[in-house]
C-alpha cells in the first residue's frame, strides 16, 4: 500500500493521499486566496492548479492581513513590455522571491511605505496605498 505523503498547513501535519500533485488538490473547500509558501512567496488562488505541493504552506484568506497589509502582484518586464522570468524581487526587509514565466510574483506588503527591489536596485518607494493589485516595474 502507498504511503501518504505528510505537509505542514498553517501549523498542523496533514498527511495527503499520493495522487494529490497540485494545492488545488487539497484546498477543495472554503479554498483561501493565497498560500505563503516559504521561499516562494505567496501563491494566489488562480495558481493553485499550477502550483505543485510544497513541503508546507501558510493558508491566506483575505487580502488585508497583517495589520492592515496587501498582496500586490509585480509584472517585470522588459522595454517591449514582455515578462522576464526568474528576476530576484522583494521587499525591503523581506524576502526575495523570483518571478514566475510570465514575470510576475507575488509580494505580500504589510507597511504603509514600501521600497521595492528588483536584482537588487530599487524599482519603487513609496505607499503601498498608491500602488493597484497588479503593477508592472520596467527593467
Amino acid at each position: 500500500m502507498a504511503k501518504r505523503k505528510p505537509i505542514v498547513i498553517d501549523g498542523e501535519i496533514r498527511e495527503l493521499p499520493l495522487a494529490a500533485k497540485t494545492i488545488s488538490d487539497i484546498e477543495t473547500i472554503n479554498p483561501p486566496n493565497f498560500a505563503l509558501v516559504p521561499g516562494k512567496g505567496l501563491i494566489p488562488r488562480e495558481e493553485f492548479a499550477r502550483t505543485p505541493i510544497p513541503d508546507g504552506y501558510e493558508r491566506i484568506i483575505s487580502d488585508t492581513v497583517k495589520a492592515g497589509g496587501r498582496a500586490v502582484k509585480f509584472f517585470v518586464v522588459d522595454k517591449n513590455g514582455r515578462g522576464i522570468s526568474a528576476q530576484r524581487i522583494k521587499e525591503y526587509g523581506g524576502d526575495e522571491v523570483r518571478t514566475e514565466r510570465d514575470g510576475g510574483a507575488v509580494l505580500y506588503l504589510s507597511g504603509s511605505n514600501t521600497t521595492i527591489y528588483v536584482n537588487g536596485r530599487e524599482r519603487y518607494n513609496g505607499p503601498v496605498s498608491r500602488l493597484k493589485a497588479q503593477e508592472i516595474l520596467y527593467m
